[in-house]
C-alpha cells in the first residue's frame, strides 16, 4: 500500500538555478549552488529507482506500508 510518494525536487532546482544567475555572486558561491543542484538530482535518480522497485513489487500488497521521505528518530 502506498501511503506516501517521494517528494518532487524541482521546484527546489529551479530555485537554486534562479539564485545562481542572480548578478554579484562570487564563483565560489555559484559553484557550490551548481553542486548543490547536481547532489538534488543525483538524489532525485537514486529515489526515483528505489521506489520504482518499492512500488513495483509492494505498492498492491495490503501487508507493506511505503511511505517516502520519512525520517525516525529516537
Amino acid at each position: 500500500m502506498l501511503i506516501k510518494a517521494a517528494r518532487d525536487r524541482s521546484s527546489d532546482i529551479e530555485m537554486l538555478e534562479h539564485l545562481a544567475s542572480t548578478p554579484g555572486l562570487g564563483e565560489r558561491t555559484v559553484s557550490r549552488i551548481g553542486q548543490e543542484i547536481r547532489n538534488i538530482r543525483a538524489g532525485q535518480k537514486g529515489e526515483a529507482e528505489a521506489a520504482y522497485e518499492i512500488e513495483f513489487h509492494h505498492e498492491s500488497s495490503l501487508s507493506w506500508a511505503i511511505i517516502s521521505d520519512l525520517r525516525l528518530e529516537f
